[in-house]
């Protein structure tokens, strides 16, 4: 098949120029009509007239449930309202404008500057070269303060006596700030979608999309796996070029029938060509096909191994070594063989003259109409497959038995015998694997539902749709019966309930009291204090000992979880969830559901941090710790802390040289801190470094969304100068800071304006594109005095402060140094980083 080539570009003109060709342009068309019509998808064709629309050269709305139609009023080919009339003459020179262009700046008296684009392709030039109106077109015009406006207008060129063309009519409307809107929201979609790129890449099943044209849009490092092919070499080509075996069988039909229903589809699949088994589930959309699958080859495997065995155990079964029974008509036993005694634990021989209910009572009822009779109009307890019936052993132990009864004549007198299988162990595993599949398919919703959480919080912007649609969606599924999110109240007597779903609306979570009473053992106090899933199962009247636990009892509840929503060691809140089944939330269901309080906890975060970061006006406070160190400790600088690993973090100070103790006494006041070492003196000063086993301060006030603008030590004390988002919670941050150093006090708290940080490409660089390992590497070796000169470390001795090998110590420092002085001096700074 070849490959086509590149589809030429449809342009406002072609679309406008679909309405203008209908003998009435007042016609209604769709997006589909306009798509035939143009030649082009229907996408592109959706999106050309909704740009249309937005200018006010067409007119649109909705029809049923999903539909929608476009149509061009009568006489008005650019929107009434607003208008703007500019006459251009051959050359370009502005030669009248109406009340609303000068209003807008555009005028004759404007400095000579050409309105032309200086290009054939302008709308201007175009009507000028051609003599031909153009529709639909956006035009750029210049203003007389030096700036520029955009229209959505129509060009209507006028001619000579000779027919050349003299001047131009331009008539439209301003679009100046929707085109500025459409660039940031472009730039936004562009951020959204790396960020998705980066959580699908997360995701633990091979993933794929396709747009509507069948073309990869996005591989998974896992789909790549398994599809052994490389990500660059699938994106942008077809799904059917690339495997052609798949247009022939379930993968065409399925995922056709899912765009063409627009509904979820999921199916089993041998692809020869790859050799693998692959479990399919496709989630179509307008715009394309979400293909999420996994490789089910071992699985299949261990099935056919199980259809193997149980084949060769019903081969088992109807041979001697199983118990055989053969009774007369009235159900007495006639001979029993030596197996029945490995069975039911008689001995064959006393077993000769008892009745068979002796050993099956459900037969006891056969013998008042007659052992032959019975048979006879019971076909089934003559089935080779046999029947299932209760057995007894000599010890009283019931056990499960498959018997098959075959009839035949000794002497006139008929005889019966049973072979007798015991498939007491059988039907335990059959229990054991109808709950496990019971599981699985548990399991496999919640893995869907956990899917779709994640897609859905990455496009949600606050921090209270993201705990809605996590309630809701959880208590959606069929596994849970409620879900509810509290945020810890440091000095109250319980948590606050945030976002709820599947419960009473006046709900309450009761009392949890911090401090001692978080270590009593509900699973909302485990999850609080050891920062883990925290889960209670069975649950009853007799364990139900807190107001919420009785409250999950009375809405169905048989087994809960608390899972901590947090990121960086912070701890944001608590997610509740309560299911029916008594068994639920075992370990993997536990790694399912106990990932979603890390991707909430980074979500929430990341919205505090894009506050933090968007926002100029900030919130000022100023800490103070009265006597944390001696009050020999004077004229201290904290120049930042680092995490490095392990849960250790390198704090950086300065000290006046006069004072070499100072160190020292600052490791002894910190309670976390695991020594110090001096880093060099210079220019009067000494430069120290403390590791500490906890997160300094300097992490909470970054759960925050805050940064440390200042930290200093005087005469003992120790001052923090913070800045947070406007809509930060201060008082809980106050309140986090006094549960570690309870001598806090607010000094100051003051709206501010955030300091202008002219380099933020750096900024980025270093928050989203240098890996943790690099960031980390990078400030350890700043503060340490590698990039000094003369230096004041070696790289051997930071990488052996950082516990890596020096190669490895270089290899992050220069891959961290090409990434920023790439965001210095490259010309496009949205270029990714190498």
């Amino acid at each position: 098949m070849a490959t086509p080539g590149p589809a030429p570009t449809t342009t406002l003109g072609d679309v406008l120029g679909a309405f203008r060709r209908l003998d009435d342009p007042a016609t209604p068309l769709t997006a589909s009509d306009v798509a035939a019509e143009v030649d082009c998808s229907r996408r592109t064709a959706f999106g050309k007239l909704e740009t249309l629309a937005d200018d006010g050269v067409l007119r649109t709305k909705k029809v049923g449930a999903r539909g929608r139609v476009w149509w061009r009023p009568a006489g008005d080919p650019v929107g009434a309202a607003g208008m703007v009339t500019v006459v251009v003459d051959a050359s370009g020179a502005v030669v009248r404008a109406n009340d609303r262009a000068r209003r807008l700046g555009i005028d004759v008296d404007t400095p000579a500057q050409s309105a032309m684009q200086g290009t054939a392709d302008g709308p201007l030039e175009r009507a000028v070269r051609t003599g031909e109106p153009v529709t639909g077109e956006r035009i750029r015009l210049p203003t007389a303060g030096g700036g520029h406006v955009r229209l959505a207008a129509a060009v209507d060129p006028r001619t000579d006596a000779d027919g050349d063309v003299t001047r131009v009519v331009v008539t439209g409307v301003d679009v100046t700030r929707k085109a500025a809107r459409l660039q940031r929201l472009e730039r936004g979609r562009d951020d959204l979608r790396s960020e998705l790129d980066a959580v699908l890449d997360r995701v633990t099943d091979a993933f794929y999309a396709l747009d509507e044209e069948w073309r990869f849009t996005h591989v998974n490092e896992r789909a790549a796996e398994i599809l052994q092919r490389t990500e660059a070499s699938l994106l942008g080509e077809r799904l059917w070029t690339e495997f052609p075996e798949a247009a022939e069988g379930a993968v065409w039909e399925r995922f056709h029938e899912a765009m063409e229903t627009q509904e979820a589809v999921t199916f089993e699949l041998f692809y020869d060509p790859l050799d693998v088994w692959a479990e399919v589930t496709a989630y179509p959309s307008e715009t394309g096909l979400s293909v999420y699958f996994r490789d089910v080859t071992e699985r299949k495997e261990r099935e056919r191994a199980l259809e193997a065995s149980e084949a060769r155990y019903r081969t088992l079964a109807e041979t001697a070594t199983d118990p055989i029974l053969t009774a007369d008509d009235e159900g007495t036993i006639r001979f029993a063989n030596p197996a029945v005694e490995d069975v039911f634990g008689y001995d064959p021989d006393e077993l000769v003259g008892e009745s068979l209910a002796t050993l099956m009572p459900g037969v006891s009822r056969i013998r008042r109409e007659g052992f032959g009779r019975f048979l006879d109009s019971h076909a089934r307890w003559t089935d080779p497959s046999g029947v299932e019936l209760s057995g007894v052993r000599t010890d009283g132990q019931e056990i499960d038995l498959r018997v098959s009864f075959s009839d035949w004549t000794l002497d006139g007198d008929r005889r019966f015998t049973g072979i007798v299988r015991d498939v007491t162990e059988q039907r335990e595993r059959e229990r054991e694997l109808a709950a496990q599949r019971e599981q699985l398919a548990t399991l496999n919703q919640l893995n869907g539902v956990v899917q779709r959480i994640t897609h859905a919080v990455i496009e949600s912007s606050t921090r209270d749709d993201i705990e809605a649609l996590l309630c809701e969606r959880l208590a959606a599924s069929d596994a849970y019966r409620f879900a509810w999110i509290g945020s810890i109240e440091r000095e109250s007597t319980g948590l606050r309930v945030r976002a709820t779903a599947g419960v009473d609306d006046d709900f309450d979570a009761g009392t949890i009291t911090a401090g001692a009473d978080l270590s009593g053992d509900d699973p909302i106090r485990r999850a609080i204090r050891t920062g883990t899933m925290g889960t209670a199962r069975r649950l009853d009247d007799r364990v139900a000992d807190a107001d919420w636990l009785r409250h999950a009892l009375r809405n169905g509840a048989r087994s809960v979880a608390a899972i901590p929503i947090a990121y960086d060691d912070t701890l944001q809140g608590v997610l509740v969830l309560g299911s029916e089944r008594p068994t639920a939330f075992d370990s993997d269901e536990r790694a399912v559901v106990g990932h979603l309080g890390e991707i909430v906890g980074h979500a929430l975060t990341a919205i505090e941090h894009k506050r933090a970061l968007t926002s100029e006006s900030v919130v000022e406070l100023q800490l103070r710790v009265t006597d944390l160190f001696d009050s020999t400790v004077d004229s201290v600088r904290f120049d930042g802390a680092v995490p490095a690993g392990d849960g250790t973090f390198l704090t950086y100070g300065t000290v006046p040289e006069a004072a070499p103790e100072t160190p020292a006494s600052i490791a002894e006041a910190l309670p976390h801190a695991e020594g110090v070492t001096v880093l060099d003196t210079d220019d009067g000063h000494t430069r120290f470094e403390i590791p500490l086993s906890e997160p300094p301060t300097t992490s909470l006030i970054a759960s925050y969304g805050g940064r440390v603008e200042s930290a200093i030590a005087e005469d003992g004390d120790y001052e923090m100068v913070v800045h947070l988002p406007r809509e930060a919670d201060v008082r809980g941050l106050v309140r986090s800071v006094r549960t570690r150093y309870p001598a806090t006090e607010v000094v100051a708290q003051r709206r501010t304006t955030a300091p202008k940080r002219p380099i933020r490409r750096v900024e980025s660089v270093f928050d989203q594109d240098l890996t943790e390992r690099q960031q980390t590497v990078l400030e350890v070796a700043f503060f340490a005095g590698f990039f000094s000169w003369p230096r004041e470390r070696t790289g051997e001795e930071v990488a052996d402060s950082l516990g890596i090998s020096p190669p490895t110590f270089h290899q992050h420092v220069r891959a961290g140094e090409r990434k920023l002085m790439r965001a210095l001096f490259a010309d496009d700074a949205r270029r990714p980083w190498s």
